[in-house]
């Protein structure tokens, strides 16, 4: 139900790819068992429906604790998504470093002839300007730190986007991360 919930694209791919027209999975109540019959009725109904729409899942590999790539199949096109965790303010430089090592590995790997996109918490800050990564960096928050240098670096290596800074927003928009007052755009998709 989740899946499907606020995602019209996703409704139409899953109805087109399973042939299931409109019989799609209901919510699950959690408050009265009892309801839950007719839920789990429709689940069995469609379940062959869910197998075939589960069967575009090429692959997911784990790579570390801060990196994982998932691989599926979009209209005969693969499409690799890379969820990375890059290592926060207090972890050594060297740890960082391999991070981001193992994340160039990684995307380089991937053929020519697939889509990519990299997207996660990069704990870095990349700023509000540019400042040289015009090609990479659009409309950022606040001020840039190393870990945002390591990120438009990569970016620019790959020839990549960093597309939520493309868009002119408020600045509410703009944080991904607020706490004690502080806040800050670390969350990115390339």
């Amino acid at each position: 139900y989740y899946l499907f919930k606020d995602a019209p694209a996703r409704k139409e791919d899953y109805s087109s790819c399973a042939g299931a027209g409109q019989l799609m999975p209901q919510k699950f109540v959690s408050h009265r068992w009892l309801e839950n019959v007719p839920v789990c009725k429709r689940a069995i109904l469609i379940w062959s429906c869910i197998e075939k729409y589960v069967e575009k899942v090429v692959s997911v590999e784990r790579l570390s604790d801060r990196l994982i790539v998932l691989r599926v199949t979009v209209g005969g096109t693969v499409l690799n998504i890379v969820s990375a965790y890059a290592p926060q303010t207090g972890r050594s430089m060297e740890e960082k470093e391999e991070f981001w090592v193992l994340m160039n590995k990684t995307v380089s790997e991937i053929s020519k002839s697939e889509r990519l996109i990299v997207c996660g918490d990069m704990n870095g800050h990349v700023g509000e300007k540019a400042d040289g990564f015009e090609g990479v960096h659009g409309y950022g928050f606040g001020d840039r730190n190393v870990k945002g240098d390591m990120l438009l670096e990569f970016g620019e290596a790959m020839e990549f986007m960093i597309l939520n800074t493309w868009f002119q927003k408020e600045i509410a928009k703009l944080v991904t991360y607020e706490s004690g007052g502080c806040k800050s755009q670390i969350d990115y998709i390339l």
